[in-house]
């Protein structure tokens, strides 16, 4: 049985991942994962009703209804929040990445 032959170089060569303008990047998926935040905050509330249905004696039954296209979509936008945030960290890493010698 023969060894196989290896190409020289076994990957293309690749694009530099160093780039310091991830670091702006970064900074504007922070500010684009607050403004998110605070639209989920925002639509919350617009899922939970009260209602309240009075009878004759006087005495006031209260339901609470949740309407789940908004809460689902709060919940969406949470997480659009939360991806937006796991992204700014992986591109401030690569923008503030120490470059080794030799490349």
């Amino acid at each position: 049985m023969t060894e196989p032959v290896w190409p020289a170089e076994p990957f293309p060569a690749q694009q530099k991942l160093h780039q310091p303008w991830r670091v702006g990047l970064a900074a504007t998926e922070v500010v684009l994962a607050a403004l998110a935040l605070w639209g989920a905050f925002a639509l919350w509330p617009m899922g939970i009703n009260d209602i309240v249905l009075r009878l004759n004696n006087g005495e006031e039954l209260v339901s609470t209804h949740y309407t789940g296209s908004w809460i689902f979509t709060a919940i969406v936008v949470g997480t659009l929040a939360a991806v937006l945030v796991v992204d700014a960290l992986r591109q401030l890493a690569l923008g503030l990445r120490v470059r080794t010698r030799g490349r």
